[in-house]
């Protein structure tokens, strides 16, 4: 699981719950970490113990706490300038940029190579 995706995950739960209850799932879950890199992969166990402590904790239904998740991440990614992306790159959904996430990424990637290897031809002759 994305860093991104575990961040927003600890957003909500701060902004709709406190951030007292953030650290006690997040103790309870054995979650070591107090933040997340965004483009780094952790592992899924993670989200799960987290979603399960949190239910527990929150007094919540797993599908309350997910459908909230869910409507906060819009906003939560704006703040990283994804909405953007998505609007240039004519995607109606997030469902559509999280599906496709790895995939532009590489392209990026090899775009620059590209880029980074046609100009430095080009400074050296």
């Amino acid at each position: 699981m994305y860093g991104l995706l575990i961040e927003n995950i600890i957003q909500y739960i701060q902004d709709n719950f406190g951030v007292d209850k953030w650290n006690e799932i997040r103790r309870l879950a054995q979650i070591e970490e107090t933040s997340f890199h965004t483009h780094t992969v952790y592992p899924d166990v993670y989200t799960k113990n987290i979603i399960d402590k949190a239910c527990k904790i929150l007094r919540i239904t797993e599908k309350q706490l997910l459908l909230g998740i869910g409507e906060s991440f819009v906003t939560f990614i704006g703040r990283y300038g994804y909405d953007v992306v998505l609007s240039a790159l004519g995607m109606c959904s997030i469902v559509v940029f999280l599906c496709t996430k790895n995939q532009m990424k590489i392209n990026v990637m090899n775009f620059n190579e590209i880029f980074i290897y046609k100009h430095v031809n080009v400074l050296m002759y």
